[in-house]
């Protein structure tokens, strides 16, 4: 596997896949939705995936040209509003990961921690992320020292 590498930026925390990087969900994600659609005046493809460790859906809406992009934005929204905020970004590409629980609490620290996680160690929500072809991400809320 090759080595993720993060560096800090002024906007936030990019993270680099590599060109072969595998983890074990991106062998063979357990792919639930994988569609292309217009959301507002852009094309996008949303993927969800089934998380077999929690039994959870995880749901990533990619907004533009997401293949070969380098510091793709990163966002944690509703997902139940999933399309709607996606129609409200003007600048893409850019990423956003759905949370269940954001309308419920209206606080995104725990999906947020737990897609940092992921972005270090792997897991389903990474797995989707790299699904986008981006070359690297940009996560605003993660600092450059934890992704390391």
């Amino acid at each position: 596997m090759t080595r993720t590498t993060t560096a800090s930026t002024s906007t936030g925390t990019r993270v680099a896949f590599g060109e072969h990087e595998r983890t074990p969900f991106r062998d063979h994600p357990a792919l639930t939705l994988d569609a292309r659609l217009t959301v507002g005046a852009g094309r996008a493809r949303i993927v969800a995936s089934h998380d077999p460790a929690t039994g959870t859906e995880q749901v990533v809406l990619m907004l533009g040209e997401t293949v070969g992009a380098h510091d793709v934005p990163v966002r944690v929204v509703d997902e139940e509003a999933l399309l709607i905020e996606g129609s409200r970004y003007a600048h893409t590409p850019q990423l956003l990961i759905g949370d269940s629980a954001l309308a419920i609490t209206d606080n995104p620290a725990p999906r947020r921690w737990e897609v940092g996680r992921q972005l270090r160690e792997g897991g389903p929500i990474r797995a989707l992320l790299e699904l986008s072809g981006a070359q690297s991400v940009e996560v605003d809320w993660l600092p450059a020292t934890a992704a390391a």
